[in-house]
């Protein structure tokens, strides 16, 4: 049923909104994120910003980590100061 198929993909796209950025610091060939999400603090690597990290039109960043995890920031504006300054990193 469409239902069960609607979880299904909610489940297996779900992408954690990031909701402040604590910390985007070099390590080893990757950027490693420190994030607040809705399911509480994540910590992931990112390697390739400029090919992981994009912009959609509706101006939502989805950041892909090197797993093939999916976080989305769904407001970039709204982000606090030190957030801003810690996405610019990622380039």
């Amino acid at each position: 049923s469409r239902a069960v198929a609607e979880a299904a993909l909610l489940e297996r796209y779900h992408e954690p909104a990031i909701s402040r950025i604590v910390e985007v610091l070099p390590r080893f060939g990757t950027w490693q994120v420190t994030a607040d999400t809705e399911h509480g603090v994540r910590r992931f690597a990112v390697r390739h910003p400029d090919r992981t990290v994009e912009t959609m039109s509706d101006g939502r960043i989805l950041i892909r980590d090197v797993l093939g995890n999916r976080y989305v920031i769904r407001n970039p504006v709204a982000l606090d100061a030190a957030s801003l300054h810690q996405l610019s990193r990622l380039g």
